[in-house]
């Protein structure tokens, strides 16, 4: 999912090796974001239920793609595992997840680095941080439409109580106790620091609801892909025609 040329591009994290994402089985969380074309992304969060765990493996979900919509403007899925209704929509630098939890469970979610991260816990509704690749460190700010009743950090499998933790492999874990509502978290993200991404964060979304931001996705895609019409060619012709157009617009 991404605007034409933008700086964000969100898709699951499936189970790494196979070759093809799309014969995964279970889902391990969502990319902040992909910052270079198809190779990898930078920090993932996860939603699940019942005791926190930090072991990916653990807190995974199965999934079934009869029950998920694809499209650049839009992604939803179901995680099977929690009863979890998964979806998010982008601007040109900033995302915005929305978890619908359909159990009366303690919520979860965690944020995972790959590589050389920091993260940092703002209050009870906010965080921030930053992850390299590639040489490069894009910082981000997630702001949640919901509370977090306790928070946390971890290393590894091992938790910690802080409200900052940097380095490989690290993480935060935020908790909300009976929740009525859907969350929202919604992320700006920025190669200058967390202020900036913050205030992309502020520019893109503020005022704007889900379904208002998803819309403007759509009619984007749907004007830029319709400025070429092709006759005369066949069902399979035309796959790969668009699927190219598309492709054309993925990268910065």
């Amino acid at each position: 999912v991404h605007r034409p040329h933008s700086m964000v591009r969100v898709f699951p994290v499936t189970k790494p090796g196979l070759g093809d994402r799309y014969l995964s089985d279970k889902i391990y969380g969502f990319a902040l974001n992909m910052p270079a074309y198809r190779q990898g992304y930078v920090t993932s969060l996860m939603p699940f239920l019942g005791e926190i765990s930090f072991d990916p493996e653990a807190i995974a979900s199965s999934y079934d793609h009869d029950l998920e919509e694809v499209h650049p403007w839009k992604h939803t899925v179901l995680l099977e595992d929690y009863n979890i209704i998964a979806e998010w929509t982008t601007t040109e630098r900033t995302v915005v997840y929305r978890f619908v939890f359909q159990n009366d469970k303690s919520a979860n979610l965690v944020f995972r680095s790959n590589g050389q991260a920091s993260f940092r816990i703002v209050g009870n509704n906010a965080i921030e941080g930053w992850e390299e690749f590639k040489e490069t460190k894009q910082y981000f700010h997630a702001e949640f439409s919901v509370p977090f009743n306790s928070s946390g950090t971890f290393d590894g499998e091992k938790t910690g109580g802080d409200s900052e933790i940097s380095g490989r492999r690290t993480g935060v874990y935020v908790t909300f106790d009976d929740l009525k509502e859907p969350i929202e978290i919604r992320t700006g993200i920025s190669y200058i620091d967390e202020v900036q991404a913050k205030d992309n964060l502020a520019r893109e979304t503020t005022g704007k609801t889900f379904e208002v931001i998803s819309n403007e996705s759509y009619r984007i895609w749907k004007d830029l892909l319709g400025r070429i019409y092709v006759e005369g060619a066949t069902e399979r012709q035309l796959r790969i025609f668009y699927t190219c157009l598309y492709r054309a617009f993925e990268r910065m």
